[in-house]
């Protein structure tokens, strides 16, 4: 019987060792997951500042390319003012500069 006492006593001690690397695999596994929900939280915020940044972009472009057309209007106007300057004082040169 001392041998099976030795069996029991390596059995509960092989349940003890178990049992204490299951609890160290739960924690570092619950260290993970929180380490994955910082992830996640950062990626998602990353993602939210990405999206403010390409909105910005946009309204950046929209601004530039609406003042970029008036820009154009406004020398097609210059140029229509100076042509029918140029038609009403009879100079022919200054039509000419303005067409080239």
């Amino acid at each position: 019987f001392a041998g099976l006492g030795v069996v029991v006593a390596n059995a509960l001690w092989l349940e003890q060792d178990t049992n204490t690397e299951l609890h160290r695999l739960t924690k570092d596994m619950d260290e993970f997951n929180n380490g994955l929900e910082r992830c996640v939280d950062g990626m998602e915020e990353l993602e939210n500042e990405y999206k403010a940044f390409n909105k910005d972009m946009a309204e950046c472009f929209i601004q530039t390319n609406n003042t970029i057309l008036d820009i154009f209007d406004q020398l097609r106007e210059h140029r229509e003012r100076e042509e029918m300057s140029d038609a009403g004082s009879g100079s022919g040169s200054g039509g000419l500069q303005s067409s080239s």
